[in-house]
Order: structure tokens, then sequence, then C-alpha cells
């Protein structure tokens, strides 16, 4: 949650506490400009997630350690035996669309909190600023004065933001005291929150009893049941290619793995 999270950061920022251990959460969700290194537990599958994590370290413009503790899996000995492919390639090419309201209207309040938007900033993110702005301001997110939008709220614009995900997260309550533990996308709540999953929570172990997409909840219960779990998955992949008898593509094999 926001709060444990801050707790964490000054911890770490006062020497109260020396060492992390984290999810991939750590690309977004923890703020620490003196970490000294990161040790990164296998590849974690793209360029812009590894350079993310490695990027924890360093943030104070002091000298800085990142270790990949790579896996036995073929992508992370492949990176190993190649490593070129790190840091001779530039990272993934992001698609989206930047003026997607939903997209758009947060990085605008999360914006506004840092510096004051002005009709100026449509040269930056479009020409529906204004609009977008207008409707933050109903909202009770942003004020407007005469020098722009500002932000209205004594808290911070980085708790009230899904950087992670764009869909409904899905919460992680515990069922004896009904306390939310944290939140997970509902994208990956199948892979991390599946019912009978082992969950890891400030080193307590927890077991999921029941998800609930409809509810958007995890029901999990205190204890140590002395394994871990990883979720399987499942692909199926079609190729297409064309064929001497069409111009068209054809479906030339499938496979699953």
């Amino acid at each position: 949650m926001p709060e444990e999270r801050r707790d964490l950061e000054a911890a770490l920022r006062n020497r109260d506490l020396l060492g992390l251990s984290a999810t991939t959460a750590l690309e977004l969700g923890i703020d620490i400009a003196g970490l000294d290194a990161v040790l990164i537990a296998g590849w974690p599958g793209t360029l812009a997630s590894f350079w993310q994590q490695a990027g924890r370290a360093g943030r104070s413009g002091t000298a800085s350690l990142a270790i990949l503790v790579a896996g036995d899996d073929p992508l992370d000995q492949y990176m190993l035996h190649h490593p070129k492919r790190v840091f001779e390639r530039p990272v993934e090419a992001s698609v989206f669309d930047p003026e997607n309201p939903f997209i758009l209207t947060p990085h605008l309040a999360a914006a506004a909190a840092e510096l004051p938007l002005t009709a100026e900033d449509t040269q930056w993110f479009g020409e529906r600023v204004p609009e977008l702005a207008d409707a933050l301001v109903r909202g009770g997110v942003l004020r407007k004065r005469p020098g722009g939008w500002f932000w209205a709220r004594p808290d911070r614009a980085a708790d009230h933001l899904q950087l992670r995900s764009a869909g409904e997260p899905v919460q992680i309550v515990e069922t004896r005291t009904g306390r939310i533990l944290g939140t997970v996308d509902g994208a990956r709540a199948h892979t991390t929150v599946h019912t009978g999953a082992v969950y890891l929570h400030q080193g307590q172990s927890y077991v999921i009893t029941d998800l609930d997409l409809a509810g958007s909840s995890a029901m999990a219960t205190p204890g140590d049941p002395g394994w871990s779990t990883q979720a399987l998955s499942n692909s199926t992949f079609t190729i297409w290619a064309p064929t001497p008898q069409c111009s068209g593509a054809q479906p030339r094999s499938t496979g699953a793995g």
C-alpha cells in the first residue's frame, strides 16, 4: 500500500533499513535516491524493465552497482552469452495513444502537482489540455487560477495513479481482520493471487483462499504452508506465411507451449 511504501522509503533514506526485497513493483513503486546496489533475480523479460530496475541504484549521482543473477531458463542463459543484446540495443518501443483521456488525464494531474498547467502546455500534452484540466477541476483534483491549473489536494498525485496497469486493481484482503494487504492489477491476478497461491507480504506468508474478479478482491489467510507456488501458463501460436497457390497469407503451422 502507498503508506507502507512511504514508510519503507523513509527507513531506507535514514539507513534504519539497509536492504529491501521487492517484486517487480521496484520498477515504479519505490522512490529512493540513495540505493548503492540492485540485485535483479532473473531476466525481467524486457530491456525496459531491466533498466528500470537497475536504475533504482545510483539515482543520487554516486557510484552504484547493478547485478543480474540469471536463472537457468533459456532466455536468461541467452542474455548471459549475448551481452550485446543488453548493452548495445535500444529499449523496446512503447505503442499507445497519448491523447487517450484515460491515460492523459491522470498524467495531467501528476504534472500539475509538479508545476501548474498552463494553456502553453498543449505543445507537450495536446490540444485537449484545457478540456481535461477543467474536468479535473470539477472533480476537485485541480484548482483553476489566472496563472493556470494547480494541484488542489494535500496528498501526493502519485498515490492516486495506477502506473502499473490501466485496469481495475484487485485488492488483497486478510480474511481475519479485513485489512487490505495490497493490490494487483486484474491482468496479473490469475498468476499471482489465484486460489491456492502463496502470497508474501512484509515477510509474512499468506494463502489465497478465494479470488473474486467480479468483486475485485482476493482473500488471504495468514500462515506458512511450507511451500511456494508459481503459476504455469499456456500459449498457442499461429504462424502465417504466403503460399504458392495464393497471394494472401495462410496459416502454415500451429503450436502450443
